[in-house]
Protein backbone atom coordinates (compact mmCIF):
# COMPACT_ATOMS: atom_id res chain seq x y z
CA UNK A 1 0.00 0.00 0.00
CA UNK A 2 1.35 3.55 -1.23
CA UNK A 3 -0.71 6.70 0.21
CA UNK A 4 0.70 10.34 -0.96
CA UNK A 5 -0.30 13.32 1.58
CA UNK A 6 -0.28 16.27 3.42
CA UNK A 7 3.45 16.18 2.07
CA UNK A 8 4.35 13.05 2.91
CA UNK A 9 4.20 9.36 1.12
CA UNK A 10 2.79 6.63 3.56
CA UNK A 11 3.81 3.22 3.40
CA UNK A 12 2.70 -0.14 4.92
CA UNK A 13 5.14 -3.34 3.97
CA UNK A 14 3.43 -6.52 4.30
CA UNK A 15 7.22 -8.52 4.63
CA UNK A 16 10.50 -7.75 6.32
CA UNK A 17 11.78 -7.79 2.60
CA UNK A 18 9.44 -5.48 1.87
CA UNK A 19 10.60 -3.09 4.76
CA UNK A 20 13.97 -3.98 3.72
CA UNK A 21 14.01 -2.10 0.42
CA UNK A 22 11.96 0.50 0.98
CA UNK A 23 14.71 1.70 3.93
CA UNK A 24 17.06 1.02 1.47
CA UNK A 25 15.25 3.25 -0.62
CA UNK A 26 14.72 5.93 1.02
CA UNK A 27 17.94 5.83 3.53
CA UNK A 28 18.41 9.27 2.64
CA UNK A 29 14.98 11.11 3.44
CA UNK A 30 13.47 12.08 6.75
CA UNK A 31 11.33 8.53 7.72
CA UNK A 32 9.96 7.05 10.54
CA UNK A 33 8.45 3.69 11.25
CA UNK A 34 4.94 4.06 12.60
CA UNK A 35 2.59 1.05 14.25
CA UNK A 36 -0.58 2.26 12.99
CA UNK A 37 0.53 5.98 13.71
CA UNK A 38 -2.93 6.75 15.93
CA UNK A 39 -0.44 8.38 18.91
CA UNK A 40 0.35 11.84 16.45
CA UNK A 41 -2.99 13.44 17.75
CA UNK A 42 -1.35 13.41 20.85
CA UNK A 43 2.58 13.73 20.36
CA UNK A 44 2.23 16.45 17.68
CA UNK A 45 5.90 16.15 16.81
CA UNK A 46 5.36 12.25 15.96
CA UNK A 47 2.89 13.82 13.11
CA UNK A 48 2.89 13.03 9.55
CA UNK A 49 3.45 16.51 8.40
CA UNK A 50 7.22 16.25 10.42
CA UNK A 51 8.53 13.22 7.80
CA UNK A 52 8.68 12.78 4.18
CA UNK A 53 7.96 9.16 4.73
CA UNK A 54 6.15 7.17 7.02
CA UNK A 55 5.98 3.29 7.15
CA UNK A 56 3.62 1.70 8.81
CA UNK A 57 4.68 -2.00 9.82
CA UNK A 58 1.83 -3.09 11.28
CA UNK A 59 0.98 -5.64 8.46
CA UNK A 60 4.60 -7.20 8.51
CA UNK A 61 3.99 -10.78 10.60
CA UNK A 62 7.00 -11.83 10.65
CA UNK A 63 7.39 -9.25 13.32
CA UNK A 64 4.50 -10.70 15.15
CA UNK A 65 6.61 -13.75 16.39
CA UNK A 66 9.63 -14.50 18.41
CA UNK A 67 12.07 -18.31 18.17
CA UNK A 68 14.39 -19.09 20.75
Amino acid sequence: LHIVGYGAQWFKPTTVQELVQLLGQHRTENYRLVFGNTGFGVYQEFGPWNFDILIDIRGIKELYTIQV
